[in-house]
């Protein structure tokens, strides 16, 4: 009787559990479509001033709308082919080259996943500012009065923020493609007499074009959804759709011209999306590799100097702005805990990131349980488009939909929510690549001998998959402690996260405290990276 009794039990909670779960996350789906119903909606209604006025002001807004559009696409591409030019050379040279720092530069691909933007905008300023490292030197060395690089506030400070910022992806992705391609297919090209530039051209470029491409398409809607960056180095002139919500949401409140900026922005990263999804369902191809690409020792004048101007490049626009951060922010947390609100925003952190790392998860956890158990003939495609829906939704305009659902009230609640929807998909990668390594005749044979519906999604799959989950949880923290745009946007009034304080210092120039802040931002950071990629192995 206990017994029976104790199994009615545990089939109440595994059911009740599951029941809740499912609820949340597709709770989460319809908030998510809310939110976005929210931000577009005004776009399309015809309030405001009629006749000729009316038509005047909204074909001026509507050429703001293109010239923001135009200024977005253009940074953002100029930004992949800096990141491409950068990033090719260093995956061939990690990929195929024996040479001291060859780890170290592999390394940096952690670099973008676990630093934040701001701390980018911020290591910039330090190291190429007016009264920045470099300039400081060239002065001296000059004896010029005035600072001579001035690239920073412009167009060109984007790009080339982005380009550095984002060249790791792609020798991350190109590298692991390129060490993996086939030794003998090379080898029969060169007995078949083709030169060495030839054998690239025409057998490694096209094995190589899928990861060029799905890397190029990653660093492309990195740079095309960028905030921060832009609105700290581009005051006047074009600007981003991302900073053009920001300014009507927050500044104008002129709603009807954000939702035209938000509606143009998302479908223009859906029609970028398709263009990311096509290319890297093709580098996901099967191929059996019987020996792969080996490694070679530098040889040629040739190679030494490209690696030498390459390595110094990297130093230059990489290495030295963080670098910046570390020098100046290590002597100067004295004067950060001195500071009112740094000990708050740092609480505020922790549970924010704690919070959205254990909704991810669940969402994560939820979608991929699902996509295990479905019939994969009938859903398999849907499951597979629904996690990247997000990747075209941009956190200014999710943030500018819950401005319009909830107008005049913010709080923290809303910033875990809406980090949680953007990044459930990264968590869910993690779980999902978990669950993949689980034998198909193990959970073949848990759900056959499951006495109750979800026995073995509690008793095998998810224990089989802890790695993953802990995994995901650690790497949507890392996430959102490095968020700056959603506390930004939202609001919150006396809800500082480390992030956006961080922010706040260098918009007051207190930059000595702000490196000492994106110091403690930069440590998490790594941790946080570091145990999610010790937590999958």
């Amino acid at each position: 009787m206990k017994k029976t009794t104790r199994t009615r039990v545990i089939g109440m909670a595994e059911n009740g559990t599951a029941g809740i779960s499912a609820a949340v996350f597709v709770a989460g789906i319809i908030m998510l479509t809310v939110l976005l119903v929210m931000a577009f909606l005004p776009a399309f209604s015809r309030a405001g001033a009629s006749g000729l006025e009316s038509a005047t002001r909204s074909s001026s807004e509507w050429r703001s709308v293109w010239r923001s559009l135009v200024f977005s696409v253009k940074q953002a591409f100029c930004s992949t082919l800096l990141a491409l030019v950068i990033g090719l050379p260093s995956a061939f040279f990690v990929a195929r080259r024996h040479f001291a720092g060859s780890r170290l530069l592999r390394a940096f691909s952690a670099v973008p996943l676990c630093i934040p933007p701001i701390l980018v905008a911020l290591g910039y300023v330090q190291a190429f500012g007016m009264n920045g490292i470099a300039n400081r030197f060239l002065m001296q060395l000059t004896g010029s009065e005035e600072a001579p690089l001035s690239f920073l506030y412009s167009f060109t400070g984007v790009v080339i923020a982005h380009g550095f910022y984002n060249f790791p992806i792609i020798m991350r992705t190109v590298a692991d493609s390129w060490a993996a391609l086939n030794q003998d297919e090379y080898d029969a090209a060169r007995v078949c007499g083709a030169r060495p530039f030839r054998v690239f051209r025409t057998v490694t470029l096209p094995q190589l074009a899928p990861a060029i491409a799905t890397g190029a398409a990653i660093v492309f809607l990195y740079c095309f959804f960028s905030f921060v960056i832009v609105l700290l180095f581009i005051s006047t002139g074009g600007t981003s759709l991302e900073v053009e919500i920001y300014h009507a949401a927050r500044n104008t409140l002129n709603f009807t011209q954000a939702s035209r900026l938000a509606l143009v922005e998302t479908g223009a990263a859906l029609i970028m999306l398709v263009l990311y999804i096509m290319p890297g369902r093709a580098g996901r191809r099967s191929v059996s590799v019987s020996r792969p690409l080996e490694k070679k020792k530098m040889c040629g004048i040739f190679e030494y100097a490209s690696l030498i101007i390459l390595l110094a490049s990297i130093i230059a626009f990489f290495v030295l702005p963080l670098g910046a951060i570390v020098a100046r922010g290590s002597v100067s947390f004295g004067a950060l805990f001195s500071r009112s609100g740094f000990f708050t925003a740092l609480k505020n952190t922790l549970l924010t990131s704690v919070c959205t790392g254990l909704l991810s998860v669940l969402l994560a956890t939820v979608f991929t349980v699902i996509s295990h158990v479905a019939d994969p003939d009938k859903k398999r495609l849907s499951l597979q488009i629904l996690p990247l829906v997000p990747m075209a939704v941009s956190s200014v305009v999710l943030s500018y939909g819950l401005m319009r659902l909830f107008p005049g009230s913010s709080s923290p609640l809303q910033l875990i929510v809406a980090e949680s929807l953007l990044y459930w998909p990264f968590a869910q990668q993690q779980i999902n690549r978990a669950m993949d390594r689980i034998p198909k005749t193990v959970e073949q044979a848990a759900l056959i001998l499951s006495p109750r519906k979800f026995t073995h999604v509690f008793r095998v799959l998810l224990p089989l998959s802890r790695r993953g989950i802990l995994s995901g949880f650690a790497f949507c923290m890392a996430m959102s402690v490095g968020d700056a745009s959603i506390p930004l946007v939202l609001s919150l009034p006396r809800f500082d996260t480390l992030a956006l304080y961080t922010y706040r210092l260098s918009g007051a120039y207190r930059f000595s405290e702000a490196c000492a802040s994106g110091f403690l931002l930069l440590i998490t950071g790594i941790a946080l990276f570091l145990a999610a990629d010790v937590s999958k192995k």
